[in-house]
Parts: C-alpha cells; sequence; structure tokens
C-alpha cells in the first residue's frame, strides 16, 4: 500500500439535520403547551369528533404535531417553527366564532407564544417572513 493520500477513502462529514435550536424552540413550546388556554389547541382535531373541521380547514396544525416535529428534526429554519404555530391560531379564528371561548382563547395563547419568543429569540420577526436559513443563534 502507498502512503499517498490519494489512495485513501474520504468518508464526509455527516450534514447538520434540522434546527440548530431546538431545544429553545421546546422550551417556547412547553410553555405554550402548559398556558392555562392552551387545551384546545394540544391534540390534533379528529374529524369523526368534529365533522366539518377539514371541509373549512385545509391543513390541521396542534402542538402535539410541533413537538413531534421538532423530535424528529423535521424543522430545518426556525421560520418552519414558527409557521406552524400561527397556523394553529390562524386555524382556530377561521373555524371559530369571534367572541367564542375557543376563538379568544386562541387570541390569548397567540399573544403568549408572541411574548415567549420575543424572549427566547428577540432578533426574530415574528410579523414577518424571514429567508435566513441560520435565524437560530
Amino acid at each position: 500500500l502507498s502512503a499517498n493520500h490519494t489512495d485513501l477513502e474520504v468518508i464526509p462529514q455527516p450534514k447538520v439535520r434540522g434546527l440548530t435550536c431546538v431545544k429553545e424552540c421546546f422550551a417556547v413550546l412547553d410553555k405554550v403547551y402548559n398556558h392555562d388556554k392552551s387545551e384546545p389547541f394540544r391534540q390534533e382535531i379528529k374529524s369523526k369528533d368534529v365533522p366539518d373541521y377539514y371541509k373549512i380547514i385545509k391543513r390541521g396544525m396542534c402542538f402535539d404535531v410541533i413537538a413531534h416535529k421538532l423530535r424528529n428534526s423535521i424543522y430545518h429554519k426556525l421560520e418552519e417553527f414558527t409557521d406552524d404555530m400561527k397556523l394553529v391560531f390562524t386555524n382556530c379564528y377561521q373555524y371559530h366564532q369571534k367572541g367564542t371561548e375557543t376563538y379568544q382563547a386562541g387570541i390569548e395563547t397567540e399573544e403568549f407564544f408572541k411574548l415567549k419568543m420575543r424572549e427566547m429569540f428577540p432578533e426574530f420577526p415574528l410579523e414577518e417572513k424571514v429567508n435566513d436559513p441560520t435565524s437560530c443563534q
């Protein structure tokens, strides 16, 4: 065998998968999940329980699905996490009538989510889209 380095096999370094700030996102999700008004948003809505839900809502989302996506490195950017969180609230406002208990719970839980995001990620703009894949710092 020659000692020439061109004979050596080069194994590429594994690519970093997923979000670099998963712990921080879990911390935000945990606080929001445990908010006293968040119960309607924790589990997936089943069409057998609410038959017309998926006639109105095209893409359901809940906190349990978001936790699953965090655990399994589905998110690659912070924006993907926040988009799913916002989808929970958008779906709430689209399906429920203004003034109902669930609609109001959505408003309060979303405000709490925004507060926790500002505390954890002060540089992340919640109201606008971000195209920077390195949003987690």
